[in-house]
């Protein structure tokens, strides 16, 4: 009996575990994204980076260079 009871606490601490440990769902930015979104999610995010060159394409597409920020 004590080994059955042992199994199902053990199945009911495995389930709570794995369902008590899930990640959060991050936000879906709109699309296509502009600088500020991008300035916003490196913030949100804790990275010491900044946009240092925006380059548009011909077919509509954007490219961002980002550069990590000197912390002196």
């Amino acid at each position: 009996m004590k080994k059955y009871l042992c199994g199902l606490l053990v199945f009911i601490l495995s389930l709570s575990v794995a369902y008590g440990c899930q990640k959060a769902a991050l936000p879906v930015p709109e699309y296509p994204l502009d600088a500020a979104t991008l300035a916003a999610a490196l913030q949100e995010a804790q990275l010491a980076w900044m946009i240092v060159e925006e380059e548009t394409w011909p077919q509509g597409q954007v490219v961002y260079t980002c550069m990590m920020k000197m912390i002196n």
